[in-house]
């Protein structure tokens, strides 16, 4: 059963307000639940929600019909089940909102209207006899049939009240009876009913006050221009109070001081035919506002209600059910999350930073509308590609940056970066022991064409301690004449070693300054982008290198890579990109900008996210007894959670689970295979929009000992949860773990 949160109440007893901070807690979107609020045009009458009231909620039936459609129940219905897909496909809970109580009922209990398709003869006629004796003689006419629905139906609702005659002509029976059989079944939704009311005699003056301020903004105004525009009050949407009355008005038949005592007076009757409606409802949970100090104590009974319900929960849980995850890997999972609320409040506020920080830079650099165009052919020019360089640069805290779509990955940015600064007889000494895989070949320590070593540029290391610190003598020791470039390898690539925090390759960079000032410092930066405070090249780093594939493009860029640093490495790795005397002047951007800018906008976000599924991984993993690496207690930097599982077939599994919960491809088993620039078969799990985006939901590990797995990325925490739940559960179907019992 899906979720549904539903808040109602009479007009003007406060709920507008309530839920927009009640969907913002829930994440939750509202369906309107408004006879009227859905017309265009219909603004003051209707007391509607403008858009800067609903403070980013997405709201719907608001603003979606003009006036002359006739709109229904069964029309609400279909509309609200449109929206109902929409809601439900993002992941979040519908909140429905308004007063319009059998509009909520047809919604909740899935109400049959397909019985109400009339007889058109019969239409016609009846259409024909209110023209000719006035709405009242139809009116008559269903009182005598079915009484219960002129209880509902104003008389001058004259589509409603021909569909009720239609009803009972065709079937024999009222179609009150038939909305009652209707109501009386059991809702498909997993729903809380919430109903806000007040004192009568607070409700009452609310209700005064909001006419007489609906008089102030214009009320008259705006009907006398509907009027003009053709609409006239006949319509159903004409029909609602404050229309029909100030239409009475124009033509003559009220007083402007009687048209708003009718209008206050016809609301206050309406208002108690709602409570009425209400109180018969099955499972409401009525809210008295008069018994609470506050909205907030309001806003914390309701989620109290909503915890002893259990409805999102059990919604969760019955969604996890649907997509292949046992109750018992589910509850573990949910029991291992509790404990990481105060951690994860900590990266929320890195995140916050982060973001006030890139936006900071945003603004400085005045990012405009025509930053985010692109160029063809040379390029020159490129205003957007230059507003992407000022942003990396400024708030990675260098000289320059290279921002490009021609840096095909991570490993071409650390190629160049290399090769640009580099001459035959350099040598490079790697201070955190032996580089990710795949520069192996860049360097030649493993053979391969076009290599640097093949270029006369030597190569040097000094593996970590034991502990996974820097091993300071040993690289006082081994730099050298030749030594050229330090470089350091922030994140443990395919290794079982901690990653370096942003402090402790400061240290090693004023120890290594200290020995020689013009040693460069490259730091490989890839897969820590805003996991701290800082990033490396604040510390010292004279060049920091990274993939916008994986945190700094947000999940949003499609290809490309950073280089940022000192002015003079960057033009020299400028110059060998393009072409010397060319440069960074050319370079078309083919279009990425807007995907360049908005991503690393979203990146500190993405990033929070990733680093959220990380430590839950560490924390599901490491109490089922796995070493993971970092640990579920340790500080974070950088996004890679590593399993060792010192076992193939667990490897292979938990790289099925995460295909298996991504939203590309996830239908494909992924298998081990001797992809390029690795010494042994990889498997890799990576059902992503972008190809091979590791900021995305992604897993791999080589085949080898021990076996670790390194999983990584998730656009959003959801998303990374599920992966990894998705991951133990096919190592419990394939009986390669115990789920232990949680009491």
């Amino acid at each position: 059963m899906k979720p549904m949160v539903i808040l109602t109440g009479p007009t003007a007893v406060g709920k507008t307000e309530l839920s927009i901070r009640l969907a913002k807690i829930l994440d939750a979107e509202i369906i309107s639940a408004d006879s009227m609020q859905v017309y265009k045009k219909m603004d003051i009458g209707t007391a509607k929600i403008m858009p800067e009231e609903m403070e980013g909620i997405k709201h719907y039936l608001v603003d979606e019909l003009d006036p002359k459609e006739e709109f229904h129940v069964a029309r609400f219905q279909q509309m609200a089940k449109d929206a109902l897909k929409e809601i439900y496909a993002k992941g979040k809970i519908p909140l429905i909102v308004g007063g319009t109580g059998f509009y909520i009922q047809s919604l909740l209990y899935d109400i049959d209207f397909t019985k109400e398709d009339g007889d058109q003869e019969y239409r016609k006629q009846l259409e024909e006899k209110a023209k000719r004796e006035g709405n009242d003689s139809l009116y008559e006419m269903l009182k005598q049939v079915d009484p219960k629905s002129t209880e509902k139906i104003h008389k001058n609702n004259v589509k409603r009240v021909i569909r009720a005659l239609e009803f009972y002509k065709l079937n024999g029976y009222p179609i009150s009876e038939h909305n009652e059989k209707e109501a009386a079944k059991t809702s498909p939704y997993n729903f809380a009913y919430f109903v806000l009311n007040h004192k009568r005699d607070i409700l009452y003056d609310r209700i005064n006050r909001r006419v007489d301020i609906m008089a102030e903004q214009g009320l008259i105004d705006e009907v006398k221009r509907l009027k003009e525009e053709g609409y006239e009050k006949t319509m159903v949407s004409m029909q609602g109070i404050g229309y029909r009355q100030v239409f009475e008005y124009l033509e003559g038949n009220l007083s402007l001081e009687d048209t708003i005592e009718q209008i206050k007076k016809d609301t206050r009757h309406f208002a108690k035919r709602q409570l009425t409606w209400f109180g018969r409802e099955k499972e409401v949970c009525m809210v008295d506002k008069s018994q609470f100090g506050s909205e907030d104590e309001i806003l914390t009974y309701m989620l109290t209600i909503l915890k002893e319900k259990g409805s999102m929960m059990d919604q969760l849980k019955n969604y996890y059910k649907e997509m292949g995850v046992d109750e018992k890997v589910f509850d573990y999972a949910q029991e291992v999350e509790k404990g990481l609320k105060d951690r994860f409040e900590t990266l929320d506020a890195i995140a916050q930073l982060n973001q006030i920080k890139v936006l900071n830079a945003m603004q400085k650099h005045q990012i405009a509308e025509m930053h985010l165009g692109g160029t063809t052919g040379y390029g020159y020019n490129d205003s957007g590609r230059e507003a992407v360089e000022a942003l990396y640069a400024d708030v990675f805290g260098t000289e320059d940056a290279l921002v490009r779509p021609q840096i095909t990955c991570g490993t071409h940015a650390l190629g160049l970066a290399l090769s640009a600064n580099l001459r035959p007889g350099d040598e490079i000494l790697a201070i955190s022991g032996k580089p990710y895989d795949t520069l192996e070949e860049v360097i030649g320590i493993r053979e391969s064409k076009g290599s640097l070593k093949e270029y006369g540029i030597t190569y040097a290391q000094v593996d970590l301690l034991e502990d996974g610190s820097f091993d300071l003598e040993g690289i006082k020791n081994a730099i050298n004449d030749k030594t050229k470039l330090i470089h350091i390898q922030r994140s443990k690539g395919y290794a079982t070693r901690p990653t370096l925090s942003v402090d402790v390759i400061g240290e090693a960079i004023a120890f290594v300054k200290e020995i020689n000032k013009d040693l460069i410092v490259m730091v490989d930066n890839c897969y820590g982008e805003f996991v701290e405070e800082k990033e490396p090249s604040e510390v010292g780093a004279d060049m920091i290198v990274g993939s916008l594939i994986k945190n700094p493009g947000g999940g949003l860029a499609p290809i490309g890579g950073y280089i940022c640093g000192r002015s003079d490495l960057i033009e020299q790795c400028a110059y060998r990109l393009t072409t010397p005397g060319l440069g960074k002047e050319v370079g078309a951007s083919l279009g990425v900008n807007r995907q360049f800018i908005q991503g690393f906008f979203m990146a500190p976000t993405v990033v929070n996210a990733a680093v959220k599924g990380a430590i839950f991984a560490a924390n599901l993993y490491e109490k089922l007894g796995f070493k993971v690496i970092p640990d579920g207690k340790e500080d974070r930097h950088d996004i890679i959670q590593a399993v060792e599982f010192h076992d193939p077939e667990k490897l292979i599994a938990f790289c099925e689970g995460i295909q298996k919960a991504s939203p590309i491809d996830s239908h494909v088993t992924p298998i081990p295979w001797d992809m390029p620039g690795y010494d042994s078969q990889v498997i890799m799990a990576a059902g992503t929009f972008v190809s091979g985006a590791s900021i995305e939901l992604s897993a791999d590990g080589p085949m080898k000992e021990p076996y670790a797995v390194y999983f990584q990325g998730g656009l959003t925490y959801p998303h990374a949860k599920y992966g990894i739940i998705m991951s133990l559960q096919r190592m419990a179907e394939k009986g390669l773990v115990e789920i232990p019992e949680i009491s």
